[in-house]
């Protein structure tokens, strides 16, 4: 319990050190949600929904749009098990860290849900920052070997590269290592 609301606390942190760029086409942004309650910890008999939401500020920045067509590929992908619509999300660079044999070890038995962008901000390099929160469900001989569990919850900072074919999720250490805790039981 206190690791989530560590969790929370630091995504609030993040959120409210970051600086508010509207976006000049407000009428365009992508539909909001409501933050996930902190008493609404998903558990692993809850799986939640497999579309990405978004916060009024991610929905409101000039990238929000593409940011959420982007994000609901990549993770329709993971969730299909299929590889070759992840690589339509995925850069060259994190393609070559996950060939398909890496990649279904680490994700054919993944389904993530929850999926929350809480801030996108503009970054060097044709880049995007991404503070999003969401729920894997795995096996746990699938499971990260950090975070050995069959439901986890994770923070992370995606980085978003702007590629010849548009934006594409990149490999990077943009957010360090991501912060994992294990679902509450159900």
């Amino acid at each position: 319990m206190i690791g989530v609301v560590l969790v929370l606390t630091a995504v609030g942190g993040l959120v409210a050190r970051s600086i508010y760029q509207p976006s000049a086409n407000a009428s365009t942004a992508p539909p909001v949600a409501a933050p996930p309650p902190s008493t609404d910890v998903p558990t692993s008999g809850t799986p939640g929904s497999i579309k990405v939401k978004m916060s009024v500020d991610a929905a409101q920045s000039p990238y929000g749009g593409s940011v959420l067509d982007l994000l609901q590929a990549y993770y329709d992908a993971i969730n299909l098990g299929s590889y070759p619509a992840w690589v339509g999300t995925a850069t060259p660079n994190l393609i070559a860290t996950l060939p398909e044999p890496s990649w279904d070890a680490a994700y054919k038995s993944t389904s993530d849900t929850g999926m929350y962008v809480y801030r996108i901000n503009a970054a060097s390099g044709s880049q995007l920052r991404v503070l999003i929160t969401f729920t894997s469900h795995q096996s746990l001989a699938k499971a990260p070997n950090n975070a050995k569990f069959t439901c986890i919850n994770w923070q992370a900072i995606l980085t978003v590269t702007m590629t010849k074919l548009g934006w594409k999720v990149d490999s990077g250490s943009a957010g360090g290592h991501p912060i994992t805790a294990e679902c509450a039981s159900s």
